[in-house]
């Protein structure tokens, strides 16, 4: 195949393995305060978030091309950038209109 056709394939997998864990991380942290066992959520969700992108990235290490690597890292520092802009860091500050001042 292609070498520019793979690197392309490395940096969707990244996307879609930032979203994988970005997205598991979102759903935790959403449903923290009403879990009966926060740690547990928090470790569970922790360790197979990590063992998930940690497969990944052994798998891809074990063909011995590190740029394969560093464009799957892009790809999920991608993904990270458009949850943060999906989702947003900080809750959005309510505006009252004037319907609401009256």
């Amino acid at each position: 195949m292609n070498y520019y056709v793979l690197l392309a394939l490395s940096f969707t997998g990244g996307i879609i393995l930032g979203l994988f864990y970005f997205g598991i991380l979102w759903l935790t942290i959403k449903n923290l305060p009403n879990s009966d066992h926060p740690t547990i959520l928090a470790a569970g969700s922790f360790l197979g978030r990590l063992s998930g992108i940690g497969v990944v990235f052994y798998l891809i290490s074990k063909s011995g091309e590190w740029e394969f690597l560093a464009i799957t890292l892009l790809g999920m520092m991608a993904a990270r950038f458009l949850t943060v802009r999906r989702w947003g860091i900080f809750p959005k500050p309510h505006i009252p209109t004037k319907k609401e001042e009256t």
